[in-house]
């Protein structure tokens, strides 16, 4: 695969092109794409195999899109720029910009959210994954987007729940926001792939989490 060179700019064309699709044998072929990319990787699949995925020739892949390369990019750039940018993910900038009455109610609407965002699109996020634990010129552009455009509005929503009291005062946002990113994204990669084993409802372990992090886990 060449170099793919991530920007704001190409991020927006790609999503522009890929929800602009009318074709029904592009959605086939962008659908069997998003599969075996998903379960194959970029290396292990070819184009031979989309295409019979899909149902057509690979002649006929190949009229629309001129290389795997590209078709791999159509792919992966939209749900890159959904992930970095807020104003594409508007159900989580409403949670973030929302009035809470405790932690619990900040977790349990964050992680809904995210849960919901991994069942929608599970497979293509197996594809940003594999790119970004692989591809260190990638994680590299995608770091930076995340820091400019994503970043900044998780710290705002740190000093809001500073404001409202729900966080204490001598947490510095930016570690108080890394912790609730990795407990959210553990807990929904856990459930997902393993279950909560919480001993309970999903809801029951968000307030196990929630008290988790307001008390710690030592005896007071």
């Amino acid at each position: 695969m060449g170099r793919m060179d991530v920007d704001f700019r190409s991020l927006r064309k790609e999503v522009g092109l890929y929800e602009g699709v009318s074709s029904r044998k592009h959605k086939d072929i962008l659908r069997a794409a998003e599969k075996l990319f998903a379960a194959r990787g970029y290396d292990g699949t070819t184009t031979a195999s989309i295409a019979g995925c899909a149902g057509v020739t690979e002649r006929t892949l190949f009229k629309h899109f001129k290389s795997k390369e590209l078709l791999y990019r159509r792919i992966l750039f939209p749900l890159m720029f959904r992930t970095v940018v807020p104003e594409q993910m508007e159900k989580i900038k409403k949670l973030l910009d929302g009035q809470y009455g405790d932690l619990g109610e900040v977790l349990a609407g964050l992680i809904a959210n995210r849960m919901e965002a991994f069942d929608e699109h599970g497979e293509k996020l197996k594809i940003l994954s594999g790119e970004l634990l692989h591809n260190d010129r990638m994680r590299g552009q995608f770091s930076a987007l995340w820091r400019r455009h994503l970043w900044p509005e998780i710290l705002q929503f740190m000093d809001r729940m500073k404001t409202q009291r729900l966080v204490r005062r001598d947490v510095d946002p930016a570690i108080g926001a890394l912790v609730l990113i990795i407990v959210i994204i553990g807990f929904v990669f856990h459930s997902r792939f393993f279950g909560t084993r919480s001993g309970g409802s999903s809801g029951h372990a968000v307030k196990q989490l929630a008290k988790i992090i307001m008390h710690g886990l030592a005896p007071g």
